[in-house]
């Protein structure tokens, strides 16, 4: 549970957005797949 409570405080800080656990992973893949491809930036 920490790891995923850690993943979704990544993906809210990236989205500005209140995540709801469990976190959706196709979301999070997604994230981590545009900043892989830098096509993600940091609000």
């Amino acid at each position: 549970m920490s790891l995923e409570l850690a993943n979704a405080m990544i993906y809210s800080s990236y989205t500005g957005q209140v995540i709801p656990l469990p976190l959706e992973r196709a979301s999070y893949a997604a994230l981590l797949e545009g900043l892989r491809r830098g096509t993600v930036r940091h609000q």
